[in-house]
């Protein structure tokens, strides 16, 4: 985490509400200025050199834009032209080599990029001569009014197409052009510009981490609706009468919220986390493009980003990383996602085994999870007790293996004593589950399956198991993996929960 993006968002945000309070507007351009830079020099140091170099330029015309609207008349037009000739320069003076960002690769692909620059610099422009002209016989077109949903409308289109030709960068262009629009004339762009940003800029809190935010999921659906009211709350706080004492209670319980929500992940992934945290952020972003005023935005999404950099550890699930046992599962030989070459374990002859076994319960550990990826819900049952029976005919040999309930842990005390009741595994009833299996087919390297019969919540399906020996230095050792459908055995279907479990093994063996 870098501490220097920290303290500065930090600081951004509070100086923010300090000049909402002081009803300071005067200095408004340069603050979300200063906002913009942080954000992009932060893209910057996830790019490559050419990637890099394209995001300093890009900063440096954004400043220019500030400087040259200090010196020349604040007017429209102008604020056209220049923002359409500064953001074209920049895109075409640096942002035409290849960009690399967190393992992906794109080169910027002109029209779609000129595009989505053009939709935030010269396009609000014209939209506003149309309806100056029209204003005149229908008094309801004013410019003013309608550019509440024109610029939203406009910048939504831009960032679209912007990042058809490149992602992250080109949402950058398209955010900078609105802003260096409001510098000349209309304070409206600057929402529109700083929310584009914004938005752009999330994919650099993802990085590292496994989230797959969909608006079918109820904590998304939450935190959007939360970023969104947060906004509104604070049109609304900063639109009345000053009081220091509701200012500090509005961004309390804003902050405490998102704290609450957020950490709620770490204990029970449906409820919160990460993607609902990044919902928050796209909720207040986009209320922040259509409704926000001055600082608002800045006040709010500055804290937000620097709370991002920090979300990771408060994730971080202390009992599962203490009591998970790691183990080893079947993969073959081949490359990682980074293209690096990756060997998988030394594979022996499972036949050579003939005799009875028993499973040693404190080396042996079954770990499963379920759920949509990036909120997966993780378990394991910390022993495992049973038997192997392992002939010269391996297609007589036979298993039969005991999950105690007790053993059973998702790492999080509250939700295991939940799933541990009526609702779910009733182990007061069952409090047990058993795997029993005859005869391993060979599928060659090593690797076998049995089919077999697993009896959960009192009722029996068939599941198929692989099995697989390893070499693990002088003990006997097998490893294995699975699936089964929880709702075969009764339980409650769940999108959000999942039905499918999917599970790997490590089971000790002593003759």
């Amino acid at each position: 985490m870098n501490a220097l993006l920290l303290t500065t968002l930090l600081v951004l945000g509070l100086a923010s509400i300090l000049l909402l309070w002081k009803k300071e507007k005067r200095l408004m351009g340069i603050f979300n200025t200063l906002f913009t830079v942080t954000l992009i020099q932060w893209a910057a140091t996830h790019f490559n050199s050419d990637g890099a170099m394209a995001l300093h330029v890009l900063t440096g015309v954004l400043v220019v834009g500030y400087l040259i609207a200090q010196f020349v008349p604040k007017k429209a037009v102008i604020g056209a032209v220049s923002s359409t000739i500064l953001v074209l320069a920049a895109f075409f003076f640096a942002g035409k080599g290849e960009m690399v960002f967190n393992e992906g690769s794109t080169v910027a692909e002109t029209k779609f990029v000129v595009a989505g620059i053009l939709m935030g610099a010269l396009v609000p422009f014209l939209i506003r001569l149309k309806l100056d002209f029209l204003s005149k016989w229908i008094p309801a077109l004013t410019p003013g009014s309608w550019s509440v949903a024109v610029y939203p409308l406009l910048a939504g289109i831009g960032f679209l197409i912007a990042s058809l030709g490149s992602p992250i960068y080109g949402p950058l262009l398209v955010g900078t052009a609105f802003l260096i629009n409001s510098f000349f004339d209309n304070k409206r762009s600057a929402s529109t510009g700083v929310s584009v940003v914004a938005l752009a800029s999330i994919p650099l809190l993802l990085i590292g981490e496994e989230v797959n935010p969909s608006l079918l999921s109820a904590d998304v659906v939450g935190g959007l609706l939360i970023g969104a009211f947060s906004l509104v709350l604070l049109n609304k706080l900063w639109s009345g009468k000053r009081s220091a004492l509701l200012v500090v209670i509005a961004y309390g319980i804003i902050f405490a919220t998102v704290f609450g929500i957020t950490s709620a992940g770490g204990t029970y992934e449906q409820l919160g986390g990460f993607d609902a945290f990044v919902a928050m952020i796209i909720g207040a972003g986009l209320v922040n493009a259509i409704k926000g005023k001055t600082y608002q935005g800045v006040s709010l999404l500055a804290p937000l980003f620097a709370f991002g950099l920090v979300v990771p550890s408060l994730l971080v699930n202390e009992e599962e990383e203490s009591e998970k046992k790691e183990i080893i599962t079947i993969q073959t030989d081949g490359k990682d996602e980074n293209g690096e070459e990756v060997k998988g374990p030394e594979v022996l002859p499972l036949n050579e085994l003939s005799g009875k076994y028993n499973i040693q319960a404190e080396e042996s550990v079954v770990q499963f999870e379920l759920g949509k990826e990036g909120s997966r819900t993780k378990g394991q049952f910390k022993k495992v007790s049973g038997t192997f029976n392992i002939t010269e005919d391996l297609t007589k040999a036979s298993v039969n293996v005991v999950l105690d309930m007790k053993d059973f842990t998702t790492f999080n005390s509250m939700r295991d004593k939940s799933l541990r009741g009526e609702d779910y595994f009733h182990t007061d009833r069952y409090p047990k589950m058993t795997f029993k299996g005859t005869g391993f087919v060979e599928k060659g390297d090593g690797l076998y399956e049995v089919e077999g019969s697993f009896t959960m919540l009192g009722k029996s399906k068939p599941v198929t198991v692989k099995i697989q020996r390893i070499k693990l230095e002088d003990r006997i050792v097998l490893i294995g993996s699975g699936s089964l459908d929880r709702t075969e055995f009764g339980m409650t279907p769940n999108a959000n929960e999942g039905n499918v479990v999917d599970f790997n093994y490590q089971a000790e063996l002593q003759k």
